[in-house]
């Protein structure tokens, strides 16, 4: 995809109205890692956010429940198409004057998740599913390929691990003796981390961060590792990509020189300040890093493994 290509269809990608096929191509692109499209993305995602909050509240007018009413009457008549109805076509002006008032009074809001097409869509979240190993949710098993809860104590056994897979934006890697909550705000994913590890590759454009320790971690497209430790200390690994990581006093973006180089953090914070040590990732092996990766572009385009596979047999 060329960057014309992708600067043309990226307001109606935000706004859920693109073809499937042309959402994985978008999504294809970003996984790639494009610093200029990932800079592009940015802006328009928060355009997109703000374009709710761009309209002011105003009261119907009096007879507009009357118009209605006339016309959901029970004489018959011609269908028409709703958009062309003198009574829809304000409303549609208005809905065009708050896309271009948001585009020049919103931009620096801050990131938020991206406005679909579907109001009762965006509010189910993405999709929950155990891609693999096993846990329990709120207590109970769940079998791999099975739906997990928002907001459900997800948690691993002390000799065991789980693949999660939300929507087709993140994978998580829950490590052994890990308990995680998941919450969502439309499309953007909270992960609140009381104990273990939680290994996560995230696709760029997803909003998406973890608590641990004290700390908040916001992933920018990124393959990074969290340990809980404690209430006042966590670990946090960068492996790809960039993270922003926030705490009482701190507030430091952290990025992985390449594929080859991770770089580590030790936050340890107190009432009034944090500090926040090198150190060298040791929680994690190549094969997770792989293995984690691979399951993502599964997950964002899915089957497009397994016709890969099929190609080169």
């Amino acid at each position: 995809m060329t960057h014309r290509e992708f600067d043309s269809l990226l307001p109606a990608y935000f706004l859920g109205a693109l073809t499937p096929a042309e959402r994985a191509r978008m999504q294809r692109h970003l996984l790639k890692g494009c610093p200029r499209c990932e800079g592009r993305a940015a802006g328009y995602r928060r355009v997109a956010a703000a374009l709710p909050l761009s309209a002011a509240e105003r009261s119907p007018r009096p007879e507009l429940k009357a118009e209605l009413m006339r016309r959901l009457g029970p004489e018959p008549g011609p269908q028409r198409a709703w958009w062309r109805g003198p009574l829809w076509a304000p409303l549609a002006a208005g809905l065009a004057a708050c896309a271009v008032l948001a585009w020049f009074a919103h931009g620096a809001r801050p990131q938020a998740a991206p406005v679909t097409a579907s109001a009762s869509a965006a509010s189910a979240g993405p999709r929950l599913t155990l891609r693999s190993g096993a846990l329990t949710q709120s207590g109970h098993a769940v079998a791999p390929g099975g739906a997990l809860a928002w907001d459900a104590l997800l948690a691993t056994a002390a000799d065991g691990e789980a693949q999660v897979q939300v929507g087709g934006q993140a994978v998580l890697l829950l490590k052994a003796g890990t308990q995680v909550r998941l919450s969502h705000d439309g499309a953007a994913v909270l992960a609140d981390l009381p104990h273990g590890i939680l290994f996560s590759a995230i696709l760029p454009g997803t909003v998406f961060g973890v608590r641990a320790g004290g700390a908040r971690v916001d992933a920018r497209g990124t393959l990074f590792l969290v340990r809980h430790v404690s209430e006042a200390r966590a670990y946090v690994c960068i492996c790809r990509g960039r993270i922003q990581v926030r705490a009482p006093g701190l507030d430091r973006q952290l990025a992985a020189a390449n594929d080859a180089q991770e770089a580590g953090l030790n936050l340890t914070l107190d009432a009034a300040h944090s500090l926040a040590t090198a150190a060298k990732p040791a929680y994690y092996t190549d094969a997770e890093e792989d293995g984690l990766q691979d399951a993502l572009r599964d997950a964002a385009e899915p089957g497009a493994k397994g016709e890969k596979r099929e190609a080169e047999e």
